[in-house]
């Protein structure tokens, strides 16, 4: 498995990430200093291969601990709702406070993890990955979540209230055909998001049965284990 930059002038064979090579010197590819967020999210629209590589070849990787305590924030409001829509927990504001907290260290502490794991898995495998670079193109894998927080998440808030959350009463009993347009909205953002985790992960190996398989469950371990683990915490502080 390999995904590698031959130098033009010496032809030896650098890391995939390398900007200079490692034989002779030479310039191998243009230098990214700094991520550009909106012409990166633009990308990850049209053409998710070439912003993921800018991600990587990037020197700072710019917003990425910004984005992921937006995606943190998110995917735990995100869990707290399924939760409560399959099972009932009387809670008061200082429990959700604390539940919001509590699912956004979480979910930081499983997807550093996760790429971790992944990163060594790719070494094991003969790609030579950096964690930050996976760090940085996992948190832009979820920009689709974070066009959801800012975007609708207000908008719940204007339709239904806290009850969006709470499920008590449901809102799909409150505004029906609304609820299920956002539902249907967020299952395509989510597929959205899921497929740029498999993106992201080609781009480092260019195996495409293998970044299917670990990127779909690197998203399915996030959220199982969000789902578990806030379940837990929410049997124990009530």
């Amino acid at each position: 498995m390999k995904n590698i930059l031959v130098c033009e002038n010496c032809k030896t064979e650098n890391p995939n990430y390398s900007l200079i090579c490692t034989n002779c010197n030479s310039f191998l590819r243009a230098r990214v200093p700094n991520i550009d967020l909106w012409a990166t999210i633009a990308r990850l629209i049209d053409n998710p291969i070439t912003s993921i590589r800018t991600i990587i070849y990037a020197d700072h990787k710019n917003f990425v601990l910004l984005l992921l305590i937006l995606a943190a924030f998110k995917n735990t409001l995100n869990t707290i709702m399924f939760i409560n829509a399959t099972v009932t927990y009387h809670t008061n504001q200082l429990d959700a406070a604390v539940k919001i907290g509590f699912g956004m260290l979480l979910f930081i502490s499983v997807f550093f993890a996760g790429a971790f794991i992944i990163t060594k898995i790719n070494k094991m495998l003969g790609v030579d990955n950096r964690l930050k670079d996976n760090i940085a193109i996992f948190t832009y894998s979820l920009i689709p979540m974070i066009i959801l927080l800012l975007v609708l998440t207000p908008i719940y808030f204007a339709m239904y209230g806290l009850y969006w959350f709470k499920f008590n009463p449901s809102p799909f009993l409150i505004k029906p055909f609304a609820s299920y347009i956002f539902l249907v909205i967020e299952s395509l953002f989510t597929i959205w998001s899921c497929t740029l985790f498999v993106i992201s992960i080609y781009v480092q190996t260019k195996k495409v049965f293998y970044s299917i398989i670990i990127g779909i469950l690197f998203f399915i371990t996030i959220s199982i284990s969000m789902f578990y683990l806030i379940g837990l915490f929410n049997s124990l502080i009530i």
